[in-house]
């Protein structure tokens, strides 16, 4: 029998398959009236206690009934807790939908430990630990249960069990948030849209399950609650709608395996640094604030294209399964009318990207159809991992032709697309970018935009998002943005979203979430800092550094990280985890570091995989490190077997160099890096592994106030370290004997210079370069000689 059913049906299908499992929150806590085994009741009675709230959206009733029964082992559970309880058809085929998406989303599950885990004590292990081995044996990391802040709570550690009371410590918060948010539900007409109820729902619950193990049997349980729920209602939305679509919805049909129902579609923001700092013109000022402002427009791209897509295929937020650092994937349903609408908005995207900013940013968009088996851990053939890869290869294909969907129709051509108007009536060109016309204050249109944004951007705390103009708003992708410091939105949103706090009571009244965003700008008695002035706060001289770091072969992380010989790991929960808790480190942590340990350093973006920053050079040489081990802890990387690793780079400029060139400076670092086997930082020209730089780093420290004090060295001196440390590479990197000369030299000029009864520490730390034939650690100090010279002569306040 095939139904046919309504959007509050929809509505309440995937709401359904968003909450089911919540019951299993509520029975990790230590009350007298939960017991092991209920879950399935304590999510119904959930429901019960709400039902008047859910009511205004959704059929409660059904919504009480799909929570309850959505399991369909008779084994675990009593007949009244099964699918098969059911009478009516229909609730049946709908309960047989939520339990599918549940079975798919939670295929890492099979496998059973091998000994009891206390469902009520077991904690939720790191599945970035688990990346980065090849195998489970001495995983240490796990993560305590607190309410989601971007701090330090979020690091997982070695410990065992929660300890007595944790649970219901947060369970208590967690019950007192939905109360809150609750609190005059009962008023009719409070919550006017799905979306609205949903999106708060969500964020409660991601707040509070963000670290909860949704399965506490299976040996290593690394996947969240929270991303279980969500990935089982994306599931659910695209089972719904498939089978809708095809006039297929019964419970037979439901429950096949063998059809390719789903569709992933992966979102790629090309041409972002060159979009962010070409800034061409020094001059015009505000060079901070544009920085700020591209770099925030570039991710409002990716949050609108999203969104877009996601509204023109009637899908909810939970389709977004990942989202950051300009990329996205949304999980759909895989019909003709889903891939028309793609290739519709594609096109839109195209033509607006092409005639609002000349095809400086691009988005590629691609998808890949998969059945059942697509979820599922397997070996390279099947998983969600061989999903990405294929995806992968698609979206290579798609920059390959990038814009193609307005500069080609029909298999040709479309000549004139791709003249852009130079002319501009008779104005002159922008006097920053050059490629737009000037307006009455000598900036283009677009730079005078980015001058406004970046200067309310740190004062604002929310962004809303319409589908519609609205006064006073950024046109993005034809929708439109909105910048506030206040909760009071006028008009009608498609998003609000809160920018780093997870409290959104003040936003009920519309569909709201909060995001994370490094966003940290140095300030001083309420004003942003110039580049000026930031380099001006620099040890010795004023000069500005630019830090650039990212995670390593993320992309083969993803798609062959998971695989193990035996057991593969790839399902989609745990890829979704994994993907989150990446963001959370480089868009959550980053600014809590930045902004409470380095404040007077500028984040000009970090999310996804990674980092842009610029300060004083001097900080940022420090905040390196504490970026590299603050990545080491969270990922739990252990040095002997790793995958999960970090390379960077730096570039020291002054402060008025133009950015463009520094930013090019700095990724050339960061290649270096790359280039000499990754794990690695290159400064100033020399690539170390972090251990060196670590080494290098302090022993520059300890010598800073040596060189520097009244009987220290001269400038002089340090230059001719510099030369001696390249010869001593000249000889070990190519063999050149003549290069050994460094040594005498040396010994000479240390006669010369340091004087051992005024500085007994620095003629011994001077005197043990000329151990011949060195050591190991002599070798090291001699290696890194150059690169500690020459970070002695930037320590010193003018000169050279």
């Amino acid at each position: 029998m095939v139904f046919y059913v309504s959007d509050r049906t929809y509505h309440t299908v995937i709401l359904g398959a968003f909450l089911h499992d919540i019951g299993k929150f509520f029975g990790r806590g230590r009350f007298e009236v939960l017991d092991k085994g209920q879950h399935p009741k304590f999510s119904a009675d959930f429901v019960s206690a709400f039902s008047s709230v859910f009511e205004q959206v959704v059929d409660s009733e059904l919504l009480r009934t799909l929570v309850m029964k959505h399991h369909e082992d008779r084994r675990s559970f009593p007949h009244d807790l099964l699918v098969q309880s059911i009478d009516d058809p229909l609730i049946r085929t709908l309960a047989a939908l939520v339990s599918k998406a549940d079975n798919l989303s939670a295929l890492e599950r099979g496998k059973r430990s091998g000994q009891y885990q206390d469902y009520k004590t077991t904690p939720m292990f790191s599945v970035l630990e688990r990346v980065n081995r090849t195998n489970d044996e001495g995983l240490r990391l796990r993560f305590h249960l607190a309410p989601l802040v971007a701090d330090a709570t979020i690091f997982p550690s070695e410990f065992q069990s929660y300890a007595q009371g944790e649970v219901n410590t947060v369970l208590t918060k967690f019950g007192r948030d939905f109360r809150d948010l609750f609190a005059s539900a009962r008023d009719e007409g409070r919550w006017r849209s799905f979306d609205q109820l949903a999106t708060h729902i969500t964020n409660v619950v991601y707040k509070y399950t963000w670290s909860l193990p949704s399965n506490t049997q299976e040996p290593v349980p690394d996947v969240s609650l929270y991303d279980h729920l969500r990935t089982t209602a994306a599931i659910a939305a695209c089972l719904y709608q498939y089978h809708t679509a095809t006039n297929s919805l019964s419970e037979d049909a439901v429950m096949s395996a063998n059809k390719p129902r789903f569709l992933l579609c992966a979102g790629d923001i090309s041409g972002i640094q060159d979009y962010i700092f070409d800034i061409a013109s020094i001059g015009v000022g505000g060079v901070a604030r544009r920085l700020r402002a591209r770099s925030f427009y570039v991710q409002l791209c990716s949050e609108v294209a999203a969104l877009r897509i996601l509204k023109a295929s009637n899908l909810p937020l939970w389709n977004l399964l990942m989202n950051s650092g300009g990329r996205f994937y949304i999980l759909l349903a895989n019909t003709p009318e889903v891939r028309q609408r793609l290739e519709t908005i594609w096109r839109e995207f195209d033509g607006w990207f092409l005639t609002q900013l000349n095809g400086e940013l691009r988005l590629n968009l691609a998808y890949y159809a998969f059945a059942d088996d697509g979820f599922a851990a397997g070996d390279a053939a099947s998983g969600f991992g061989h999903v990405l890869g294929k995806l992968s290869i698609e979206l290579q294909r798609a920059k390959q032709r990038q814009l193609a969907k307005v500069l080609q129709a029909n298999g040709r051509w479309k000549e004139d697309s791709f003249v852009l108007p130079t002319s501009f009536d008779g104005r002159g060109d922008c006097a920053s970018c050059h490629k737009f016309p000037e307006q009455a204050d000598g900036l283009c249109w677009h730079c005078s935009r980015d001058l406004v944004v970046g200067s309310r951007l740190p004062g604002s705390r929310y962004v809303a998002i319409f589908d519609t103009e609205a006064s006073d708003a950024l046109p993005v992708l034809g929708w439109y943005v909105k910048l506030s410091d206040s909760p009071r939105i006028s008009g009608t949103p498609v998003l609000v979203m809160k920018l780093n706090p997870t409290d959104l009571a003040d936003l009920w009244e519309y569909p709201a979430a909060w995001k994370h965003v490094a966003r940290h700008v140095p300030r001083s008695e309420g004003e942003t800092l110039t580049f000026e002035d930031i380099a001006a706060k620099s040890r010795g001289k004023p000069l500005l550094a630019y830090l650039k770091a990212d995670v390593d072969r993320l992309g083969e992380t993803f798609v062959f990280g998971l695989k193990r010989p035996q057991e593969s790991l790839d399902t989609v929960s745990r890829q979704a985890t994994m993907s989150r808790l990446l963001d959370l480190f480089f868009a959550g942590w980053m600014e809590h570091l930045v902004s409470t340990g380095f404040s007077d350093c500028y984040v000009v973006f970090s999310g996804g995989d990674d980092v842009l920053l610029v300060g004083p050079w001097d900080r940022i040489l420090q905040l390196s490190l504490r970026l590299r081990t603050g990545f080491a802890d969270f990922a739990g990387c252990p040095v002997e077997d790793r995958r999960l690793t970090l390379s960077a780079g730096i570039a020291l400029v002054k402060p008025d160099y133009p950015v463009a060139r520094a930013v090019v400076a700095v990724d050339d670092a960061l290649k270096l890096s790359k280039n000499a086997g990754r794990n690695r930082i290159t400064v100033l020209g020399t690539t170390l592994t972090w251990q060196e730089w670590d080494a290098a780093y302090q022993e520059w420290s300890r010598l800073c106030p040596l060189v520097e004090k009244g009987d220290g060295v001269s400038s002089a001196f340090l230059h001719n370290l510099v030369t001696f440390g390249s010869m001593w590479r000249e000889y070990g990197e190519k063999g050149n004997v003549a290069a050994l000369r460094f040594h005498p030299l040396l010994s000479y000029h240390i006669r010369r210079n340091v004087d051992a009864r005024k500085n007994p520490e620095l003629a011994a730390w001077a005197t043990r370069l000329l151990k011949w034939p060195p050591d190991d650690e002599e070798k090291k100090r001699l290696d890194n000689l150059g690169l500690i010279a020459s970070l002695l002569l930037y320590s010193r306040k003018g000169g050279d």
